[in-house]
C-alpha cells in the first residue's frame, strides 16, 4: 500500500482502514520495541501497542498543524513516551513492594526462578547494593555491568550525553567501593 503522507494514512486508519492501521503499526514498531525492551516485562509490547492504537484514534487531525508529518510524529512519540514513563513507574512500585513471609514458611518452599542461576547470597548482595544506590545509579549499574552496554549506548537510551553517563558511572564506582569496603570490614 502506498500512502503519500502520514496524515493520509492516519485519516484512513481513523476511518477503519485495516491496511493503513497495519502500515502505521509497522512504521512505529521500532519505537514500541525500544520502549518494550526498556520496560522488560512480558506484556510490555501489548500495553504499548494498545496505547499506540488509542493515540492514532485520538490525534486531532482536524487541526491545521497536523497536516505536517513532523507534528504527527511528535504527538505519537510523546504519547508513547508518557505511557512508557507511567508503565515504568508502575513496574517500579510493584518491584519495590516487600513481601513478608510467615515464620513457618520454609525457604525450601519458596520458588526461585532457575533461569537466573544466581545463588540466594548473590541476590541478597544485589538487594543490598540497590538499597545503597539511587534508582538512576541502579539503572546505570544494570545497563553497564549486567547488560554490558557501552557509555554511548546508555547515553542514547537515557537521552543524556556520554560524558554525563561516564561521570555518573565514576561517581557510582566510588560509592560501590565505599560500600564494598564497609561490607568487608563488617565480615
Amino acid at each position: 500500500m502506498e500512502v503519500k503522507s502520514l496524515y493520509d494514512c492516519i485519516v484512513k486508519a481513523k476511518n477503519n482502514d485495516k491496511e493503513s492501521m497495519l502500515a502505521l503499526c509497522q512504521k512505529f514498531e521500532p519505537l514500541l520495541k525500544k520502549y518494550c525492551w526498556l520496560l522488560s516485562y512480558e506484556d510490555a509490547y501489548n500495553d504499548l501497542m494498545e496505547t499506540f492504537l488509542h493515540t492514532i484514534m485520538k490525534i486531532p487531525i482536524e487541526k491545521k498543524q497536523f497536516y505536517e508529518d513532523k507534528y504527527i510524529l511528535s504527538y505519537i512519540k510523546t504519547s508513547i513516551y508518557h505511557e512508557f514513563i507511567r508503565l515504568n513507574k508502575k513496574q517500579e512500585e510493584y518491584e519495590n513492594k516487600i513481601c513478608f513471609l510467615k515464620e513457618e514458611t520454609s525457604f525450601d518452599n519458596i520458588l526461585i526462578d532457575e533461569s537466573f542461576n544466581d545463588s540466594v547470597k548473590d541476590i541478597l548482595f544485589f538487594i543490598d547494593i540497590k538499597q545503597y544506590l539511587t534508582k538512576k545509579e541502579c539503572l546505570l549499574l544494570e545497563l553497564k555491568i549486567v547488560e554490558g552496554f557501552s557509555d554511548g549506548e546508555i547515553a542514547a537510551m537515557l537521552h543524556i550525553s556520554r560524558q554525563a553517563v561516564n561521570k555518573q558511572i565514576n561517581k557510582m564506582k566510588k560509592k560501590l567501593k565505599t560500600f564494598l569496603d564497609f561490607r568487608e570490614k563488617r565480615n
